[in-house]
């Protein structure tokens, strides 16, 4: 019963991947594979701001805020739970091309690690196994 749904899914996700026409994500792990497809089923539809923040929590597995900018033509997407740029960005700018006007931008806003924050409240052990991409111009 687990692969006729897509959050337990195992084996049958490369089923799923075929039946909506994705490219085999064989190499990557179970849960982007799994959240790819989730926004893939959730993306069907007329576009709306709420359903470019559902596509984007799938992705992402937090929360996001959309916020519209139609006299610039953009679409922003901010990033509240993760720190850093999501691991599946990649993925998430596909799928929302896929589903947006193509007459809109998208723009990320990421949130970082910044000297405030870990001033005096990071320990140098905790500083030393925090990944660089999540401090402010630590790369992406």
């Amino acid at each position: 019963m687990d692969q006729f749904f897509a959050p337990t899914a195992t084996w049958a996700l490369d089923i799923w991947e075929q039946e909506l026409g994705l490219t085999s994500l064989a190499g990557k792990p179970i849960e982007q594979r799994r959240s790819l497809i989730i926004s893939k089923l959730r993306g069907i539809g007329t576009i709306t701001t709420e359903l470019i923040k559902t596509v984007s929590e799938a992705y992402d597995g937090g929360t996001v805020e959309v916020t519209e900018q139609p006299e610039i033509y953009q679409i922003s997407v901010e990033f509240f739970d993760t720190t850093g740029v999501p691991q599946n960005l990649l993925d998430l700018k596909g799928a929302l091309e896929e589903i947006k006007p193509a007459h809109l931008a998208i723009r990320f806003i990421f949130k970082y690690l910044l000297i405030r924050d870990i001033h005096e409240t990071m320990t140098i052990n905790e500083l030393q196994s925090t990944p660089l991409h999540k401090f402010a111009g630590g790369g992406y």
